[in-house]
């Protein structure tokens, strides 16, 4: 087996479009924003698509663990053989870490009252006061560098190296 399932496929590039756009969204809206009721139709945007991802992500370590898998890609290179295991299990803990604290920062900070349950309160004056909003930007930093490590090392394979690795996390069977 030499291809992952249409399914893990369609998973990872949902999950992929996800993380980046709430990644972008995060860093160059929401961290610009007044937190005045402004804010409240991007914030609360951003954290169903936190939501989204977190079941996403659930999914495709179930279906990692429970399904057959493809044999490990073998590069001829030692180091990129023993790198992207890590690189791999880093962002799915990197993705697993922002949900979770954003869920916490939701929480400490009364969000789901103010941003689904209509109570009319306002928004927190600084969300920096909560312990998880600390955690949240520490892994939304280590994030984006994982991330464009991962997409770094998807070109190179594509287009320097040229060993069809991008293939298995496609659709067509050529």
């Amino acid at each position: 087996m030499q291809r992952y399932s249409p399914l893990q496929a369609a998973l990872h590039w949902t999950s992929a479009a996800l993380i980046l756009f709430s990644l972008v969204f995060g860093t160059l809206v929401l961290k610009f924003l007044p937190n005045d009721a402004s804010k409240l139709t991007p914030l609360r945007a951003h954290m169903i698509v936190g939501g989204v991802i977190g079941l996403i992500i659930v999914a495709r370590l179930v279906l990692r663990f429970a399904t057959r898998q493809p044999d490990r890609f073998k590069s001829g290179s030692a180091f990129l053989d023993a790198s992207a295991p890590i690189v791999h299990g880093a962002m799915y803990l990197g993705v697993i870490g922002m949900v979770t604290s954003g869920i916490a920062l939701a929480i400490f900070a009364g969000l789901p009252a103010i941003v689904f349950g209509g109570s009319g309160a306002a928004l927190p004056q600084d969300f920096w006061q909560y312990p998880p909003r600390f955690v949240h930007a520490l892994f939304s930093k280590i994030l984006i560098v994982l991330v464009g490590l991962h997409v770094a090392a998807a070109v190179y394979h594509q287009f320097v190296r040229k060993d069809r690795l991008f293939q298995r996390m496609g659709f067509t069977r050529s």
